[in-house]
């Protein structure tokens, strides 16, 4: 590691190290967060690679930040959607961002309690 990384740089690291020790790498954690996804594409080779697309972003969407539903709006914002389209990736996107809440309370936890862990 070079340079001076802050704490939360630190913070994710240790977050990384120790899933990858307890043998669930990052990748892993995003296929089996993307598991709903997967199993709705069927069979269809493009559509279970555009499930894992989707979960990769929505995984970054849920981590990036409190304002959840402002990040998802500039995600949408590049997508030529309908309507009815914007909707549903709304609430496929809100769905899936309980599920990672769920699943990985740890990386949701408050930042200052996570990153007070990498002091010392």
């Amino acid at each position: 590691m070079t340079g001076n990384p802050s704490r939360e740089t630190l913070d994710l690291a240790a977050d990384y190290f120790d899933k990858k020790d307890a043998d669930e790498g990052w990748a892993a954690q995003v296929t089996r967060f993307s598991q709903p996804l997967i199993e709705a594409a069927g069979d269809n080779p493009v559509a279970i690679q555009n499930a894992m697309t989707l979960g990769a972003l929505l995984w970054n969407v849920a981590v990036a930040g409190e304002d959840v539903d402002a990040t998802l709006a500039d995600v949408m914002q590049g997508m030529s959607l309908s309507d009815e389209a914007a909707a549903d990736f709304r609430s496929i996107g809100a769905s899936m961002i309980e599920r990672h809440k769920h699943m990985f309370p740890a990386l949701h936890a408050d930042r200052r309690e996570r990153c007070a862990s990498t002091e010392g």
